[in-house]
């Protein structure tokens, strides 16, 4: 799963989109490490995006604007740079 992270941020389509590799270095990380019950708005706002304790994810899109691009981009990626991939990541909507 590391080696598919490291491929999928060195390509194209991630290395001008800072936000969406480390959104997408987050997640991964935070999965792999068993805490994938932490992936939660607020938590990706606060320490994904330096936003401040007092953050409101249900008034501030934020997170949910930065998944849609983070989602977009791995499209792209899978459908280009990385079609032959024997692993895909994904970030499934509503979750």
């Amino acid at each position: 799963m590391r080696a598919e992270l490291e491929r999928i941020l060195a390509s194209r389509c991630f290395e001008q989109a800072t936000r969406s590799s480390k959104f997408l270095r987050y997640v991964v990380e935070q999965t792999l490490a068993g805490q994938g019950d932490r992936l939660k708005g607020y938590t990706i706002a606060i320490e994904v995006f330096g936003r401040p304790p007092d953050f409101n994810p249900q008034s501030h899109p934020l997170v949910r604007i930065e998944a849609g691009r983070l989602r977009r981009r791995l499209t792209e990626y899978y459908a280009d740079e990385g079609r032959n991939d024997p692993v895909r990541l994904e970030l499934p909507r509503g979750s």
